[in-house]
């Protein structure tokens, strides 16, 4: 009988075994409920707009002129009698010359009691260059009170020179403050104007030139003559003219034989449109790529003026015989020299 009892209670223990091994059903907590991650909402890419391209203004081109050439764009009547206090009238726009070879404008605003010549220069087409250093005292701080007095601003975009003539009462202080007035309204418009970028190839552009170096070339065909500079204005011109010219690695040499002028010439770079349309150019034999054009009648020092142009560059030359060399075979040695520079 115990023996029964001994073996249902190890039948039960090994079923309470059993059951233990057996694991029950987990209580689901409400704070281990997962929650679903929301979907992030994806946020637009920005569309960048694109930058345009800048024009490639070619070697020989004209650039774009600033203010598309309208000077009422850049300053207006009612702002130039308000800064000044002269009544003048509707202005005159020009771009020539080596300040269009910059894409730079003139205006000038003539009144009763004085006029005003604004000369607005892009920094684009003036690149590095500096205003002659030995040329400032006399347009930017000397003032003639009865003739013209001038002044200057520099902006990110813009060089501007204000010119006034023949105004009452100029002060060196008077048209700087001028100045001022109106290059703040020119360079306001600027930056409210919808510009095309641009930028000047200066591929072949004429160096400014060693007038001695030049005078060795030409003595090489034609013995005995020597170069120097000549450069200077017989009439100050305006002050955006120079500041243009001085973009535009101008040269201005004398070449002599013993003493007595031979050839006067000048040169600019990147101005061959100007020349456009232009007929009665010819190649010059030994002088490759140059072409020239004599004129006729005589220059200022009674030589046969001369235009020569490698298509990119242009030279004004006014040459005169030598002892024992024609006018036409030192037109043949310079254009010879050109076709090097």
């Amino acid at each position: 009988m115990r023996r029964s009892l001994l073996a249902a209670a190890l039948v039960a223990a090994a079923v309470l075994v059993v059951a233990g091994c057996t694991s029950a059903p987990a209580a689901t907590s409400p704070a281990a409920t997962r929650t679903p991650t929301p979907t992030p909402i994806a946020t637009p890419t920005p569309i960048a707009t694109p930058t345009p391209e800048a024009l490639v203004v070619g070697p020989a081109e004209r650039p774009p002129v600033v203010f598309d050439g309208d000077c009422d764009a850049a300053l207006t009547v009612e702002q130039v009698d308000a800064a000044t206090g002269l009544a003048v009238e509707e202005p005159l726009s020009e771009s020539v010359g080596s300040i269009a070879n910059v894409g730079g404008l003139t205006c000038r605003y003539v009144g009763a009691d004085g006029t005003v010549q604004v000369q607005i220069l892009p920094a684009t087409g003036l690149g590095d260059s500096e205003f002659p250093p030995g040329e400032v005292d006399y347009y930017f701080e000397a003032c003639d009170p009865i003739w013209v007095c001038a002044s200057r601003t520099e902006t990110a975009g813009l060089w501007i020179a204000s010119s006034f003539e023949h105004a009452p009462d100029m002060t060196r202080e008077g048209v700087d403050a001028w100045g001022d007035a109106l290059s703040g309204q020119i360079d306001a418009a600027f930056e409210a104007t919808p510009k095309d970028p641009w930028e000047r190839d200066t591929t072949g552009w004429w160096p400014v030139l060693d007038c001695a170096a030049v005078g060795a070339q030409l003595a090489g065909a034609a013995e005995g003559i020597t170069g120097e500079d000549s450069s200077g204005y017989f009439d100050p011109p305006s002050p955006g003219f120079v500041m243009a010219n001085a973009a535009s690695h101008p040269s201005q040499c004398a070449l002599e034989e013993n003493g007595a002028l031979v050839v006067d010439f000048s040169a600019l770079a990147g101005v061959a449109w100007e020349l456009e349309g232009a007929t009665g150019f010819v190649p010059v034999d030994g002088a490759p790529g140059i072409q020239s054009k004599a004129g006729s009648g005589r220059g200022p020092f009674n030589g046969v003026p001369y235009v020569m142009t490698d298509g990119v560059n242009v030279m004004h030359a006014e040459i005169k015989p030598t002892s024992a060399w024609t006018v036409e075979e030192i037109a043949q040695a310079l254009a010879g020299a050109a076709s090097g520079w």
